[in-house]
């Protein structure tokens, strides 16, 4: 009898002990030593001195996510956090791999490292600017060669450009790959003409590609080179602002709503350690991002990218 008084003592000191109470895991949805793996370890010391409890990085490849997300869906006791590049790959897996859950299952804690897309060609090229890729594609139909991460933001954005522009896609030879790397190296085997893809990742190229357009708003010291933004107001051409990649943390939107106070206390763990300045110099150090956006704005900015790929998702099937 006294055994099982203290079975039973023990489970309820478990559900209503201080949260948390156990090691966490950080669900990885990537391979080890890629972006968003990084990311997370950087992240692990200070969330666990946060946290006071053990914080373990857990990689889950595969679908660009996909298979993370799944996974993550099931743990929903506030001890399995999501890292993931949430923009684009959300929205790409709800609408082009038919993924059994939406856009609403997850609550995003914070996007707090964003990048931006660019058009690039080699050093040698002689195109300079994005109407000279625009026209040789007109003259040269069937023939000019561009390179994209399938179903990434620069794919969309590709796609975008050419209907605002009356190109019909089927003039240009879209070759897709599955990774940024493999976008640049296609470039620089003269597989393609010009590519398509995130700007943090090319400044290991530098030397050897030329910044054509980069989807900004405003110009940035980092590329020489027009922002889309302002070469679309010139040309008096409207389209979506389309945000390039959004990396952060994230959970189950199932816990927030059963758990309120323990997501409470998850959250402003994020916050106090993207606060400090020595996460911010090691993060700084490495070219991550160390925003704080909190939750209402990051989901908010989830949702618009997503509606925006929900919006044009035809354009991205061959």
């Amino acid at each position: 009898m006294i055994k099982i008084l203290l079975i039973y003592f023990l489970f309820v000191y478990t559900l209503f002990a201080d949260y948390p109470n156990k090691p966490l895991n950080i669900v990885v949805g990537f391979s080890k030593g890629g972006a968003t793996y990084e990311m997370a370890k950087i992240m692990k010391p200070f969330l666990e001195e946060q946290l006071n409890q053990e914080v373990n990085i857990v990689n889950m490849p595969g679908e660009a996510s996909l298979y993370a997300s799944n996974y993550v869906l099931t743990k929903d006791d506030g001890y399995t956090i999501f890292a993931s590049t949430f923009v684009p790959y959300l929205a790409s897996n709800i609408l082009t791999k038919n993924a059994n859950f939406k856009i609403h299952d997850f609550s995003i804690i914070n996007l707090q490292w964003f990048d931006y897309d660019l058009f690039a060609v080699r050093k040698d090229s002689r195109i300079n600017n994005l109407h000279d890729i625009l026209n040789k594609i007109k003259k040269n139909p069937y023939k000019i060669k561009a390179g994209v991460n399938k179903n990434s933001s620069g794919h969309l954005l590709l796609q975008l450009v050419l209907k605002k522009y009356n190109i019909p896609k089927n003039s240009l030879i879209l070759k897709t790959y599955s990774g940024g790397e493999e976008v640049r190296q296609s470039l620089l085997k003269e597989e393609v003409d010009f590519i398509v893809v995130p700007a943090q990742g090319s400044e290991n190229y530098r030397e050897k590609l030329k910044a054509i357009v980069v989807n900004t708003t405003e110009r940035t010291k980092r590329w020489d080179a027009e922002t889309l933004f302002e070469i679309l107001r010139t040309d008096k051409i409207k389209m979506p602002f389309l945000h390039g990649s959004m990396r952060g943390f994230a959970v189950p939107t199932s816990f927030v709503q059963k758990h309120p106070n323990k997501y409470e206390i998850l959250s402003k763990a994020f916050s106090k350690t993207l606060a400090k300045k020595e996460v911010q110099n090691k993060l700084k150090q490495h070219r991550i991002g160390y925003i704080w956006l909190g939750q209402r704005h990051a989901n908010r900015l989830v949702l618009e990218s997503y509606n925006i790929f929900k919006k044009y998702n035809h354009l991205l099937k061959n």
